[in-house]
């Protein structure tokens, strides 16, 4: 299963690493020679530019730069596959060495990368080995150009050299004195190989060294000295043995990239055809068709890329082979005709490894192109801190034993997976089938129709398979079977008809596979827990696609009936619900237990494993008794009839482990399942009289969970948590929960101190003091401790993370991007979470924090509020936090107006006698309601009484104005009178008017005539509305929040709607505006300024483009006659030399210089896409063209001016005008970047037309 896995070291003087195509060459050549760690000289950078030498392969690099200029530099780049933990390092200002020690598995290395003066070698060396001398721990590996032959009658091919013999003594003298060893030459005595050929003397020595500690020379394996190919010098390998192991066998997975080749996918789409052709036959099992065809397409796939590889690769070897023996002839005859085709070979294989290297440079660059800085994943891996590899070098596979061995630690983790999995083996204490039902039916209170059941159940469609296909992300790792989920989208008129066939055979009772019930479990290293604990990782399952398809499909299906079978207790995992209302329940639980001096602890539960050890009888049973239709429990049994896993460490995969219990992780249905499961328990806690919680307005609130955090509200302890202790031990037993009582939690909130001592004496849980996180909340027995804990931490975690992100090469549009993208969530949730009154300082700090991340070397050139409105508006959408504090409170009032709401904290908050619906719309002020100022309720109210009218959402008085729960009106309205005014429970004032005048209390043709008492209580209504002040308002139309609110619905996604809503309420005109329109002398329409700003964020997905373009019109660049005016120049005459002011509009377009490049974009328009556009600034540089924007985004015309305005800041403070072909090169550089985008035939046809006249 294991084999010992060797380390690699390749010492090389690489010339120079400041192109794109010399560092493609480099790492291509150290994946080709398996290298585990690179020694690297004469990179060339320059200091603190080495961050390019960075590469997946190669993701822990280590630089020493001349910190006078490019020359010298030297690197150590550490593979991927190596677990490297580094101790510490050692940097040369010179740039001459780079010591780096740490521990591989658990064993100390010293790796040093060196560069000799090319004079005074010994010196240089002398110096450098006594750093080392005092740095180095455990085995001590030297690699470095040293820039002299050690012994120059075999080093070199005239067998002398011209470096002073006195010198290279010395050098032996020093290199025995910390007894360092040749590796070669002690393994190659008389062999004659060289490193280096220098043209101008026309000889062969031998430079570049491997050297290696005498006590760690037993290790070495072999040693190699490589082919020069595009470097100067031959890299040196050294094979070393090591402390690693390797599984002896791997694991295939379909290469995406092959599906961007047309050949390759129309070979594989005729196979896929010819395979279902041939075996989809009358009384063949769909399932086993199609797993098996599996198989043989991955037979047909590895086929068609090891050719494709071979293709590839050919060329290169055959040249490699040619080249070595001349090599070698050369330096023994120095043969002229011998070096001549040595010459020759050498550039060819020069131009075909710098064809290759500018070909992926070209994908990598169009690819960074279209997505860098853009929120999304390539985002986000700038941001996230580099996971180290998950190596593990030891593990303890009983109380007293610790192995190292990679098989013991492969089959301890195996076993505890295993143990895991299984259920107990003494289930003497389950119930039987019979009693677990009727024990579920007195625990389960809702239940499915029988159309809901058959509807749930019913045939899978064609439709539901393309939306899950959809909706599953590119990029994810497969399961076992090695097919991404691009396959099936690639080859989805192939497989879609026999993927829809074999879902409906599963209906039907056709059982699936083992092979696609397994799945692949992959380990990950919890941060802070023991290393050497198979529980202190946390699993990754991995299950095959189309298995996930399938159970995406159920998912989606079963979503739409969660909220009726799932109490509102539950809040994770359910469509509708969030952590929020877990969390803002807590803190309203809190301060009514406070307030009606109710004594209160909170028990927060920590379940171990609890979605691994779902017991499946429990499980099964409980969908039975909800009404679950046959039809999907059909589906749901044949994907847990006998699944298995297969776990993988160290890169080796375990014997499968049977899974017999739990949720599969990995499975888009199992939080859903897990959800199910635990409703009989939260049923039985809500309906146990012994189990007291805290009472609000008309429910008693026991318990909270998101998921399985459950968080008990417990009011009489002494007999509360010996009753939930009791439910947590029968359900634990019946359905597989544990609690861990150790990690457990209790939060006293306003316990009797009688109390509180009985509680800690009785009970294992962990006592918190004054605080406990819930939800990564943290919740407080004093509230006037909720902002420092929660929002000032918050403050404090989010200026640490933009200062570390400072250093990132992120662009100026990427940063406003990062704010979006990951500042801005973990503040809306902390607001919604703990809906609280903030203090100015709080968005005062956050404007600070961003304005300096945005702008973090320079004062801002473009006004924060500015950056701040919509794109549409002229901005850049950039979070205003205060608004989305206004939004998250509108959110709450929204909720309040909810006619049918599960959310349970309402029930809380309507404290002040009178229904939640009523509260914003009141006249009373907030003195007269008699609100607790603690409250969330009295939050939101102030803050709502502060914008209803600042942003046009409501007026005083509103016709919402409730009639009912009115303190100013006492009567209220009477039923029989409610039924004839609205066909709803609320009446408000818009109930009564109607159009203006009051509504008429006569019914429908045969209705009864209103009783007295409704005509006297209608009169009543009357008499108050007209002196209620102001009350022409109350028959004006709704406001768009008024609407909302009137329906009593829920609104999706309604924070990010009201905060629009807000944003959008007496839009501001940014300054710029007007700054063009006095630029260029003429008015601009607001039509024009639209299509402007469509055309600026939407023109191009190039984001280097989209950012210029802003730029451009924010006058983001600072012209000639700016730099004077703020004192940073002294004249302000134009760059270019016309002796004229260097204006803005100057520097654009009007200079004279630059007026023969424009005219060439203007011609080159007219002859790519025969259009004459009109010689204007406006047309040039704010893109107002008589066409409409959608044509412009499609056509060759809007690229070209893109492009040409990119070069004009590219060459800006300098005289130089662009060229054609500079104009050319950019343009062809963003087809080819749009073209690695085209991964469907629509798409190719678009990319044609509009691509298909640029013939440069």
């Amino acid at each position: 299963m294991f084999a010992p896995r060797d380390l690699r070291l390749t010492s090389y003087n690489v010339r120079g690493l400041n192109t794109p195509e010399k560092r493609s060459k480099l790492f291509g050549e150290l994946r080709s020679m398996r290298t585990s760690v690179a020694l690297l000289q004469e990179t060339h950078f320059r200091l603190g530019s080495a961050q390019a030498l960075q590469h997946p392969d190669y993701p822990l690099g280590y630089f020493g730069s001349y910190s006078e200029g490019k020359s010298r530099g030297v690197a150590i780049l550490i593979s991927c596959l190596i677990p490297f933990e580094v101790e510490d390092t050692l940097t040369d200002p010179s740039g001459r060495y780079i010591f780096v020690k740490g521990r591989i598995a658990g064993t100390f290395y010293t790796f040093s990368s060196i560069y000799l003066p090319n004079i005074a070698q010994h010196r240089s060396l002398q110096r450098i080995l006594t750093s080392l001398r005092d740095f180095q721990k455990g085995c001590l590996y030297v690699g470095g150009d040293l820039n002299v032959p050690l012994d120059p009658r075999v080093d070199t091919s005239t067998r002398v050299s011209g470096v002073p013999q006195s010198t290279i003594c010395h050098i032996r003298r020093t290199l025995d004195s910390l007894r360092l060893v040749d590796s070669w030459r002690s393994l190659n005595p008389l062999d004659r190989e060289y490193t280096y050929f220098s043209t101008v003397h026309c000889t062969y020595s031998r430079l570049d060294y491997l050297l290696v500690s005498h006590h760690c020379f037993s290790d070495v394996v072999d040693t190699h000295i490589g082919i020069r190919t595009w470097s100067d010098h031959a890299p040196v390998t050294l094979t070393i043995k090591s402390p690693l192991f390797r599984p002896r066998t791997g694991s295939w997975r379909l290469n995406s990239s092959l599906l961007l080749d047309t050949q390759f996918c129309r070979d594989v789409s005729i196979a896929i055809q010819n395979y279902f052709a041939e075996n989809v036959t009358p009384g063949m099992s769909r399932t086993v068709v199609w797993e098996a065809h599996k198989a043989v397409l991955r037979g047909v796939i590895i086929a068609k890329a090891t050719a494709l590889k071979k293709t590839r690769q050919t060329n290169i070897s055959d040249l490699l082979t040619r080249l070595r023996p001349l090599e070698l002839e050369h330096a023994t005859t120095g043969s002229t005709a011998v070096y001549d085709q040595i010459l020759t070979l050498r550039r060819e294989l020069q131009q075909t490894l710098t064809d290759d290297a500018r070909h992926m440079a070209l994908r990598a660059k169009s690819f960074f192109a279209l997505r860098e800085n853009k929120p999304g994943r390539l985002l986000a891996r700038i941001l996230r801190r580099r996971r180290e590899l998950a190596y593990i070098p030891r593990i303890t596979t009983s109380q007293t034993t610790t192995t190292s061995h990679p098989a013991e630690i492969l089959q301890a983790f195996r076993n505890f997976y295993q143990t895991l999995y299984s259920p107990p083996e003494d289930r003497s204490s389950l119930m039987p089938e019979g009693c677990l039902r009727t024990h579920l039916a007195a625990k389960i209170g809702a239940r499915l129709t029988a159309v809901q059941a058959e509807a749930l159940g019913s045939p899978i469609i064609a439709g539901e398979i393309t939306t899950a296909l959809k909706s599953s992300k590119n990029g994810k790792t497969p399961g076992p079977d090695g097919f991404p989920v691009e396959y099936f989208k690639k080859f989805a008129s192939d497989l879609h008809p026999h993927l829809l066939a074999t879902f409906n055979a599963i209906r039907e009772g056709t059982e699936l596979p083992d092979s696609a019930l397994m799945a692949h479990i992959t380990v990950l290293p919890k941060s802070g827990r023991d290393p050497l604990l198979c529980d202190s990782y946390r699993p990754i399952s991995l299950i095959n696609a189309d298995v996930k398809l399938l159970a995406k499909i159920l998912a989606t299906r079963l979503k739409t009936h969660l909220p009726s079978l799932v109490g509102s207790d539950q809040v994770g995992f359910i469509p509708g619900r969030m952590a929020r209302d877990a969390t803002t329940r807590a803190l309203d639980a809190i301060r009514v237990a406070r307030n009606s001096d109710t004594p209160l602890l909170l028990l927060s539960t920590d379940a171990e494993k609890a979605f691994d050890k779902v017991d499946w009888q429990y499980l099964f049973g409980t969908l039975e008794e909800m009404g679950v239709g046959r039809g999907f429990l059909t589906w749901l049994q044949a994907l847990y009839r006998n699944p298995t896993a297969r776990v993988r460490v160290n890169g080796a995969l375990s014997h499968p482990v049977s899974i017999r219990r739990g949720t599969r992780q990995g499975c888009p249905l199992s939080p859903l399942l897990f959800a199910l499961s635990l409703e009989p328990l939260l049923q039985s806690i809500r309906c146990n009289p012994h189990i007291t919680g805290v009472k609000g307005r008309a429910l008693t609130h026991k318990v909270a969970a998101y998921a399985d955090d459950l968080l008990f509200f417990v009011t009489e302890p002494q007999t509360s948590l010996v009753a939930i202790l009791q439910e947590l031990n029968v359900y634990g037993t019946q359905a597989g929960l544990t609690i861990n009582k150790h990690k457990s939690e209790m939060l006293d909130i306003s316990l009797t101190q009688v109390q509180a001592t009985w509680v800690s004496r009785s009970f294992q849980f962990r006592w918190c003091d004054g605080r406990m996180k819930y939800l990564g909340i943290w919740l407080t027995t004093n509230p006037s401790k909720l902002y420092d804990y929660n929002f000032l931490t918050l403050l404090t975690t989010i200026k640490s993370d933009l200062l570390q992100w400072q250093t990132k090469y992120i662009s100026w549009l990427g940063r406003v991007n990062v704010l979006k993208m990951n500042i801005l969530p973990r503040i809306l949730y902390t607001m919604q979470a703990i809906p609280k009154v903030l203090p100015s300082s709080f968005f005062a700090t956050l404007r600070s924090m961003f304005t300096t991340f945005v702008w973090p070397r320079s004062r801002p050139r473009v006004r924060l509020d500015t950056l701040s409105l919509p794109k549409n508006g002229g901005g850049l959408a950039l979070p205003d936090i205060r608004s989305y504090y206004y939004a998250t409170h509108m959110a709450r009032v929204l909720d309040w107006m909810q006619l049918a709401s599960e959310q349970r904290w309402r029930d809380l908050e309507e404290e002040a006698g009178r229904p939640l619906w009523t509260l914003p719309w009141l006249l009373a002020d907030l003195g007269g309601l008699n609100i607790d100022r603690d409250s969330a309720v009295h939050a939101t109210l102030r803050l709502w009484h502060q914008i209803r009218v600042r942003f046009t959402l409501s007026s005083a008085p509103s016709p919402l104005l409730p009639l009912e729960h009115n303190p100013e009106f006492a009567p209220g309205v009477r039923e029989t009178l409610r039924q004839r005014l609205t066909q709803g429970t609320r009446v408000s004032a818009l109930s009564v008017l109607r159009d203006g005048i009051f509504a008429s209390l006569e019914g429908a043709p045969g209705d009864p005539p209103p009783v007295l008492l409704d005509q006297f209580n209608f009169q009543q209504i009357q008499h108050y509305l007209r002196r209620v002040p102001g009350n022409t308002k109350l028959t004006r139309p709704l406001t768009h929040f008024e609407t909302l609110c009137s329906r009593g619905q829920r609104v999706e996604h309604a924070v990010s709607t009201f905060y629009l809503l807000i944003r959008g309420v007496g839009p501001v005109v940014p300054s710029y505006m007007g700054r063009w329109e006095r630029e260029l002398g003429e008015e601009i329409t607001q039509e024009q300024w639209n299509k402007i700003l469509i055309l600026v964020h939407s023109g191009s997905q190039a984001m280097a483009i989209v950012e210029t373009s802003f730029k451009l019109l924010t006058f983001w660049y600072r012209s000639p006659h700016l730099l004077c005016r703020i004192g940073a120049s002294d004249t302000a005459r134009c760059w270019r030399g016309c002796l004229q002011t260097g204006t803005y509009l100057h520097v654009w377009w009007s200079c004279p210089h630059l007026a023969p490049y424009w005219r060439m974009v203007r011609d080159m328009i007219k002859d790519k896409c025969d259009y004459d556009l009109p010689f204007t600034p406006k047309t040039f540089l704010l893109l107002v063209i008589d066409l409409p924007a959608a044509a412009l985004k499609k056509s060759l015309l809007l690229r070209i001016l893109l492009c040409a305005r990119l070069l004009i800041p590219a060459h800006w403070r300098s005289a130089t005008i662009p060229t054609r072909a500079e104009l050319m090169a950019r343009v062809s550089g963003l087809r080819g970047a749009e073209e690695t985008m085209v991964l469907s035939a629509d798409a190719r046809e678009r990319f044609t037309q509009t691509w298909f006249y640029w013939g440069g």
